[in-house]
């Protein structure tokens, strides 16, 4: 190493710094989400319907109702069309008052792991914790649903921190990279116009 690269500020070592730092966003931010949507996907309770079943919910919030249109379920594979035949009936039942939840249409969101693959078909809103029944009638066939609490927040929240990381390191690698090279130009031209 010649005696001018040596008297260069920063350090070479600042490019390295500025390529881990892309490398760990590029990485890190894809890694993020998949870390933390892939498990959300298996959450909830699977059921066979039609069926008259009770749930006994631990807080309040928005539930929805999946019907797994292909699955593996104990033991069993579930083969059906995503759409629910003519005169399926779905009501969810309050234990607590008696009543009928109010059932909002969903906006027919599919999610897919490996050959399983769900469609949502409704939500309902609880407001307090306890028993609620969830009736499905009107199947001519047995098929496989599931209740889950809403993650639309949870997911919403996990894509913004995995683009944070990704950006986070991409832009800041990049920075770096280039505040390194412009000091030790500036350095450089400092040394060589001493020397001269």
């Amino acid at each position: 190493m010649n005696s001018l690269e040596s008297r260069l500020r920063p350090s070479r070592i600042w490019y390295a710094v500025g390529v881990a730092l892309i490398v760990a966003g590029v990485v890190g931010g894809p890694f993020w989400l998949v870390r933390n949507l892939i498990p959300l996907s298996s959450s909830g309770e699977s059921f066979l319907a039609p069926c008259e079943i009770t749930f006994s919910l631990e807080s309040p919030g928005r539930y929805v109702l999946w019907h797994e249109a292909e699955t593996f379920f104990e033991g069993t594979w579930y083969s059906s069309s995503p759409e629910l035949p003519h005169g399926t009936t779905i009501k969810v039942l309050n234990h607590q008052r008696g009543d009928e939840l109010i059932l909002t249409s969903s906006l027919g969101t599919t999610e897919s792991v490996g050959r399983a693959t769900k469609h949502s078909i409704c939500s309902f809103w609880v407001e307090k914790a306890g028993e609620y029944t969830i009736e499905i009638s009107g199947l001519e066939s047995p098929r496989v649903f599931s209740l889950r609490e809403s993650i639309a927040k949870t997911v919403l929240l996990t894509l913004i921190q995995g683009g944070m990381i990704f950006l986070m390191g991409g832009l800041g690698g990049a920075g770096l990279i280039v505040y390194t090279a412009l000091k030790r130009n500036k350095t450089k031209e400092r040394l060589e116009l001493h020397r001269g």
